[in-house]
């Protein structure tokens, strides 16, 4: 085998090992938080020594850098995944990068393991706010979009609005996790929000997005919290 060859094989040998073994610290942290979570906790959920683990992840602390840099380059291709399938509709765009942030928490663990530690108050600081901080940009930016199309009404700045919509979300996050609701309007949020921003007609801007999640031409689905978790909506014929 060419020496070239061999040494791309290695590379992604290596780099599905590292996933492996941060998809394990992830639902690790996920399910016990960062202060309960040890290197050996992590290394025997998947069968092996502590050594051999902290071979890829020393410490606690390379962990929750690697979950950070996981998730700023997911958000911000969920962000570019938006604007392109609505480059001219910046309410649906909005709506569109929520959907993506929602089913990427259900779909993968790596994402969800890295949100978790944003609500962690024993993880590193400087790790949650680079992730909030991101996120915040982002949905800055949506809002100030809004604005740019004579769609809203800016009473607030962008920045003031888009901390408020993180508060929110990230309320709803631990809320709906602790009360169990028989049933949810998976518009409801989408509603407020844009209500919230100042978007004229959200319903319209709704109805666009909710078709085209239910429709299953994207790679996101509609999600609601049902029993406490976040999981993709129920068809109306599936009880």
């Amino acid at each position: 085998m060419p020496a070239s060859i061999e040494s791309g094989v290695q590379t992604t040998r290596s780099h599905d090992t590292r996933l492996r073994l941060l998809t394990a610290a992830a639902e690790v942290l996920a399910d016990e938080g960062y202060a309960a979570t040890s290197l050996s906790t992590v290394a025997a959920r998947i069968g092996l020594t502590k050594g051999a683990f902290a071979y890829h992840f020393p410490t606690k602390g390379t962990i929750s850098e690697a979950l950070r840099d996981e998730f700023l380059a997911t958000v911000d291709g969920i962000e570019a995944r938006s604007r392109e399938v609505f480059p001219d509709k910046p309410a649906q765009a909005f709506l569109l990068y929520l959907a993506g942030i929602g089913s990427t928490l259900v779909s993968d663990p790596v994402f969800r393991g890295a949100s978790a530690l944003s609500f962690d108050l024993s993880a590193p600081r400087r790790d949650a706010v680079d992730m909030l901080t991101r996120t915040l940009w982002h949905l800055e930016r949506f809002i100030a979009d809004f604005d740019t199309a004579g769609t809203a009404r800016a009473d607030r700045t962008p920045a003031d609005l888009a901390e408020v919509v993180l508060w929110m979300l990230m309320g709803q996050n631990f809320t709906g996790r602790r009360l169990v609701r028989t049933a949810a309007n998976p518009d409801l949020t989408s509603r407020v929000l844009l209500e919230l921003t100042h978007v004229e007609n959200p319903d319209a801007a709704i109805e666009e997005v909710s078709a085209l999640l239910r429709s299953g031409e994207m790679e996101y689905r509609v999600i609601t919290f049902q029993a406490g978790e976040l999981a993709p909506e129920k068809p109306l014929d599936a009880g």
